[in-house]
C-alpha cells in the first residue's frame, strides 16, 4: 500500500461532504494546506492538513495516520478512525475535548463590540497588525501561531488580517486570521502569558468580529479549553458539540 499527495480537492469533497470545519473548507476550497490520499484518482481515504490540525475521513488507512508529524493535532472523522489511533500510536498521544460552536451569523451585535472594545484599559492600546508587527508576532513562541500559517507577508495581508494590543512599545497580545476560507476566518487569539486576566482577550475578539461583520465574512471560532468557549459565549457564540482530539505527548 502507498499513498499520495492530492494535487485536487475536488477529489475529496465526498469524503468530507458533511463536514462544517472551516479548516476543512480550506482545503476543499483551494486557500489553504495539503491533503494525502490511498488512490491518485478514486481516493477512498484521506488526510487534510491545515495549520496544525490533521483531519482524517473515508475508510481507517493504517499508512495516512502514520504519516502524521508529532506537532499535528489530529482530528478523527468518526470514532473508528478515534479507535485506530487510540490503537495505533497508544501511549504517544493523549486525548483532548475541544468545543465546537454553531455558525449563527444573526447572533452578533455590532454596540456591543464597541462598548467591549471602549472597555480596554489604560495604558494599553489596540492596533491593526502592519509589516513589523507580523515579522515581531512570528519571532515569539507565544504569538507566532497569530501569522504562522500563511506562507509569507505577501500571503498574510492578502488573505489575512488582525489586531495587536500594545504596552510600553511592546506587543503583549494579538488576534489574527489563523486560517482563511472563501466567507470567513478562523480566529487566533494570544496573550503573553503576564498579561493575562485583563480582559484583553475578549476586546480582541470583540474587534476582530466587528472587522469581519464590516467585512462581510464569518469570524469562525472554535474553542480549545473551557476558558476559550466561555470567552466565545461572552462574544455572541454558542455551544455545538464537544469532540476529541488527539495531540502528540512531548
Amino acid at each position: 500500500m502507498s499513498i499520495y499527495e492530492c494535487h485536487d480537492p475536488n477529489l475529496l469533497k465526498k469524503l468530507f461532504k458533511n463536514e462544517s470545519e472551516t479548516m476543512i473548507l480550506s482545503y476543499l476550497q483551494g486557500c489553504e494546506g495539503r491533503a494525502y490520499v490511498d488512490h491518485r484518482l478514486y481516493p477512498q481515504s484521506a488526510q487534510i492538513i491545515v495549520g496544525d490540525f490533521c483531519f482524517f475521513g473515508g475508510i481507517v488507512h493504517d499508512e495516512l495516520l502514520l504519516n502524521a508529524c508529532d506537532n499535528l493535532i489530529l482530528v478523527p472523522q468518526d470514532e473508528s478512525w478515534a479507535r485506530r489511533i487510540e490503537n495505533l500510536y497508544k501511549e504517544k498521544v493523549h486525548k483532548r475535548i475541544r468545543y465546537a460552536l454553531l455558525k449563527k451569523k444573526n447572533s452578533f451585535h455590532q454596540i456591543q463590540y464597541k462598548d467591549i472594545i471602549d472597555s480596554l484599559p489604560q495604558p494599553y492600546h489596540m492596533k491593526k497588525i502592519d509589516i513589523s508587527d507580523y515579522y515581531e508576532l512570528l519571532s515569539h513562541q507565544w504569538s507566532k501561531d497569530l501569522c504562522l500559517h500563511f506562507e509569507n507577508e505577501q500571503d498574510y495581508f492578502q488573505h489575512g488580517f488582525g489586531f495587536v494590543i500594545v504596552y510600553d512599545n511592546e506587543i503583549v497580545a494579538g488576534v489574527s486570521s489563523y486560517t482563511y476560507y472563501h466567507s470567513g476566518i478562523e480566529i487566533e487569539i494570544d496573550t503573553r502569558e503576564d498579561h493575562r486576566q485583563k480582559g484583553l482577550a475578549k476586546c480582541l475578539g470583540a474587534q476582530m468580529i466587528l472587522e469581519c461583520l464590516n467585512r462581510n465574512i464569518y469570524p469562525s471560532w472554535d474553542a480549545h479549553n473551557p476558558v476559550s468557549l466561555h470567552l466565545s459565549l461572552q462574544l455572541g457564540y454558542h455551544f455545538d458539540r464537544e469532540y476529541e482530539v488527539y495531540e502528540f505527548v512531548s
